[in-house]
């Protein structure tokens, strides 16, 4: 399935980064490159690539483990440390100008609600 997604528009953006960052999280911890990473875009290399990661590690992984169980293990670790460090919510907030001052050449503002953010990682 072949899945573009448009750079200026706000369509489809939400899931796609919500995606990204679980893996990118799961192959960050493995000490993996970020080019590795096109293995998740078709089943059949999604699948060679869990069977490499358990002939390396000795450890039996069900599909839903690699990458979505263990991105999202980590990304919650990682919230997890950042609220006890004293952050908030309002940490992840972009500042005002993003929304309100159009950057060229495209002329566009970030066009996401704070709830929008939130719901990016909200597991």
């Amino acid at each position: 399935m072949e899945h573009k997604l448009d750079p200026l528009s706000p369509e489809g953006q939400i899931p796609t980064s919500r995606f990204l960052q679980i893996a990118m999280a799961a192959f960050d911890c493995m000490g993996q490159c970020f080019m590795a990473s096109v293995a998740l875009l078709s089943p059949e290399a999604a699948e060679a690539f869990r069977k490499v990661i358990e002939a390396k590690s000795g450890t039996r992984l069900a599909a839903e483990d690699f990458p979505e169980g263990m991105g999202i293990r980590i990304l919650k670790a990682e919230k997890e440390f950042n609220r006890r460090a004293g952050f908030t919510r309002q940490d992840d907030r972009l500042p005002r100008f993003f929304y309100e001052e159009p950057l060229p050449p495209h002329n566009k503002v970030f066009a996401f609600t704070d709830e929008e953010i939130d719901s990016t990682l909200d597991f």
